[in-house]
């Protein structure tokens, strides 16, 4: 039977293989057709800033004549706690904003789902990316 660390550290490992293959926008039709393919999330996706403070390194990178902005890109948050008491503090869902504070002590599985949107006129497309991490605080 596996442990709980094992599941979680499978899971973080599915994470980041995802990270490498999930990206969608190659399949639009043209003009836009890959327009957001290359945006990705740094290694090693989620970094500290400080304790209780965290980011997703987001690259948006926008080709095909699309035009993307920092402060289109929607993070989706999630925790799952090894030990202690993480937890989210306020929304899991942000707009424009790469940053999400835990409040609590333990140790924890971040994880984060990147929407990227490139836009052409006035369509767009949506490129995702998800990423996980082990922090303790």
């Amino acid at each position: 039977m596996r442990t709980y660390e094992q599941y979680l550290r499978n899971r973080e490992n599915r994470l980041r293989n995802f990270n490498q293959e999930n990206c969608t926008c190659n399949v639009a039709v043209p003009p836009n057709e890959g327009c957001c393919y290359w945006s990705d999330l740094r290694d090693p996706g989620i970094k500290r800033i400080r304790d209780g403070v965290y980011y997703a390194d987001a690259n948006l990178q926008c080709g095909s004549g699309c035009r993307g902005f920092d402060t289109d890109t929607i993070y989706e948050w999630d925790l799952i706690a090894i030990t202690g008491n993480p937890s989210i503090a306020g929304d899991r869902r942000r707009v424009g904003n790469d940053r999400v504070e835990v409040a609590g002590s333990g140790r924890f599985l971040l994880s984060v789902r990147v929407t990227f949107r490139c836009r052409s006129g006035d369509s767009f497309i949506d490129c995702l990316r998800q990423t996980g991490e082990v922090f303790t605080q």
